[in-house]
């Protein structure tokens, strides 16, 4: 035995088993639950899912102070290197930087201005630079050039969006057919459970269009915001996005491969400010082009099956993806509130410069920012889906089966820094 061999084994004498940190993570992210909701009312769930681990939350007879819990992540962010109690080393990297976000949330419940970027980094493991505006201009320019008629672009996009809109009443049959249609697609890929459950709910007065709360065991809970105006095309993307092969089947395959099958008590506890989020949004974003090959074809199969109003696919997407352009004004307003320290008054007149075409949405989004606990969490969707779009591109092109990078998406703990993982050869 070497004398780095004998460190090793006389560390691994003091250290953390598994079972021990298995429990402790579990006492972390509880009290982390608990303690926010403590600070900023009832609404604010640290743990998104599923139901057992919010339950935990709940019946926790004494609430952790802050700096009890940073102690507690600290701890356990020393012990993740040590292969004698993870033995995995890509969950020893993986719980490494989950834990870094971890620790970091526990400074801000103890009260310290954390500065935003450093949230960013600790959170989501990305260092965002905020948006040009001449990228903005251009994308107005090309947003007047592809809507119908001429003038005000606010009144224009409003009746194309009217002739696009779904009734409130066509969309649990449109969303109930497209699950049908994409569960099939998702099933050639992924070992689905026969018996795994999508409930659908319908709500209103959100910030959000659809929302997908993961219940555990193979159930999800999907709210779609009746107040948003749901277009055909937007409503393909929210419900892939939102089910299959989006959040409902990521969150149950990797509880069923990982956190079952294996025992990481951390995919059978998800919380939000940590690089998970960020593969996970990345992954509802990209749920299309998994399903359909792109988001033109999923246009074409509904053109193709229903009786009902049909996508002019062209315009649709030459829309689109002008208005996708501007959503980089979301970027600049959270580095204006959370940096530059602006009232809510100017940050949402900045944003009425650039989202002409939907003004009723900057009230709900201003808001969401500078919700304490997702005042980071925006930049999980535009980066999100540039990061894990381009790694599935790359690992397509890469030669790697198509069957292999969804599996690897969808049973393996990814963050920004490891998915070049997709890529390795199969």
């Amino acid at each position: 035995m070497t004398l780095v061999d004998l460190k090793i084994f006389t560390n691994s004498l003091f250290s953390m088993d598994t079972r021990t940190f298995n429990r402790k993570y579990l006492k972390l992210v509880t009290g982390m639950d608990r303690r926010a909701k403590e600070l900023w009312g009832s609404d604010a769930d640290f743990i998104d899912g599923p139901d057992s681990m919010k339950e935990k939350a709940a019946a926790l007879k004494r609430v952790p102070e802050a700096s009890e819990l940073q102690e507690l992540a600290l701890e356990l962010l020393e012990v993740t290197g040590n292969p004698f109690t993870i033995h995995d080393y890509r969950r020893r990297y993986y719980l490494t930087e989950i834990l870094t976000g971890l620790e970091t949330t526990t400074r801000v419940l103890k009260g310290e201005d954390v500065p935003y970027r450093e949230k960013l980094r600790a959170y989501f493991g990305i260092n965002p630079r905020r948006a040009t505006e001449s990228v903005f201009e251009r994308a107005m320019q090309r947003l007047d050039e592809s809507l119908p008629g001429r003038g005000d672009i606010e009144a224009r996009y409003s009746e194309w969006e009217k002739g696009q809109t779904l009734k409130p009443e066509e969309v649990e049959p449109l969303l109930r057919m497209l699950m049908e249609e994409t569960r099939t697609r998702t099933a050639q890929y992924l070992d689905l459970p026969e018996d795994d459950r999508v409930d659908l709910e319908f709500v209103r007065d959100k910030p959000w269009s659809g929302y997908n709360t993961y219940r555990g065991d193979g159930v999800s809970v999907v709210a779609i915001n009746l107040d948003a105006p749901m277009k055909i095309s937007r409503l393909l993307e929210v419900g892939s996005h939102e089910t299959y092969p989006g959040h409902h089947a990521e969150h149950m395959m990797k509880e069923l491969m990982l956190g079952l099958k294996r025992g990481y008590v951390e995919e059978n506890a998800l919380t939000y400010n940590v690089p998970r989020n960020i593969v996970s949004e990345g992954i509802g974003e990209l749920s299309m082009e998994i399903a359909f090959g792109n988001l033109r074809n999923g246009m074409e199969w509904y053109n193709a099956h229903t009786r009902g109003k049909k996508i002019d696919i062209d315009q649709d997407l030459a829309i689109r993806k002008a208005a996708r352009n501007l959503d980089g004004a979301r970027t600049n307003l959270c580095f204006m509130i959370h940096e530059d320290y602006v009232g809510e008054g100017e940050a949402m007149e900045y944003m009425q410069t650039w989202w002409k075409h939907k003004p009723r949405l900057i009230k709900p989004v201003t808001a969401f920012v500078k919700h304490p606990i997702f005042d980071t969490y925006s930049f999980n969707y535009t980066h999100g889906h540039r990061l894990v779009s381009q790694a599935y591109r790359d690992a397509l092109r890469n030669g790697v089966p198509k069957d292999v990078v969804v599996e690897r998406l969808f049973t393996t703990q990814l963050t920004p820094k490891t998915l070049h993982y997709l890529s390795e050869a199969a």
